[in-house]
C-alpha cells in the first residue's frame, strides 16, 4: 500500500493497469484486481476524464437523421466486380 501511495503521489492520472505494471516491474506479483482492491480501500482514484465521455452535451445542436425513412428502389452494385457478387 505505501508504494501505492508513493507512486499516486507522483503521478496521480495513473489507474489500475499503469499501477499494477509498474508494481510488477518492481518485482511484487500482483494483479490488476488486487491493485483495485487497494486503492479503493485507501480511497484513490486517478485523475482521468470518467466515464459518460460519450454523453452528448445539452447545448449542442442535433441534426435530423434524412435517411430514416427513405426506401432503397434498386439495388447499387456500381464499382464491385463480378467474381465478388
Amino acid at each position: 500500500m505505501r508504494l501505492i501511495d508513493e507512486l499516486y503521489l507522483q503521478w496521480p492520472f495513473y489507474g489500475v493497469p499503469r499501477m499494477t505494471d509498474w508494481l510488477q516491474t518492481l518485482g511484487h506479483g500482483v494483479n490488476h484486481k488486487r491493485v483495485a482492491r487497494l486503492m479503493r480501500v485507501m480511497g484513490l482514484q486517478a485523475m482521468l476524464p470518467g466515464p459518460h465521455t460519450s454523453r452528448r452535451q445539452p447545448a449542442h445542436p442535433t441534426y435530423p437523421y434524412l435517411l430514416r425513412d427513405l426506401r432503397a428502389e434498386r439495388e447499387v452494385r456500381g464499382g464491385v466486380p463480378a467474381r465478388l457478387r
